[in-house]
């Protein structure tokens, strides 16, 4: 809601200097398609830097997240709650000339390899930059004492 309000607001011509998310997903993700030129490279990086037992595990985990995400809004909505999901799932940014930092958890793992972590996929909606900073924690937490 906050990046929309702001590409709302951007478009309106109200100054809209930064936009900060907190440990949020991008809404869809992970986008298989736009992201295929990436696999063979983050592939052989993960080859080289580790072993084939672990390209198999992260090509493996990556299949499962396909997987999942393929099977996700195909039921009817019967309340509230799933209609605000399919919504989510669906909904597709627009770039924003706004700066923006994601504050992520730091005790939830990033992938930044094959299978890519969905709270990154904001950068390529941000045409202005995207700023990573971590925060202790984990997503239940980071924003209460003694984190915050």
């Amino acid at each position: 809601m906050a990046y929309e309000a702001a590409l709302q607001m951007h478009a309106a011509g109200d100054e809209v200097r930064l936009l900060i998310l907190l440990d949020t997903p991008t809404p869809g993700y992970p986008k298989a398609i736009p992201r295929w030129k990436r696999y063979a490279p983050a592939a052989w990086n993960l080859l080289r830097a580790a072993s084939p037992l672990a390209l198999a595990r992260e090509t493996a985990a990556h299949c499962r997240m396909l997987i999942v995400n393929r099977r996700r809004p195909a039921q009817p909505v019967h309340d509230d709650l799933s209609a605000v999901g399919r919504i989510l799932h669906s909904y597709v940014p627009q770039p924003l000339d706004v700066p923006m930092v994601q504050v992520l958890s730091s005790g939830h793992e990033v992938s930044t390899r094959v299978l890519e972590d969905a709270r990154l996929g904001w950068r390529d909606f941000a045409r202005t930059g995207f700023t990573v900073v971590h925060a202790p924690g984990d997503h239940p937490s980071f924003l209460l004492p003694p984190h915050v």
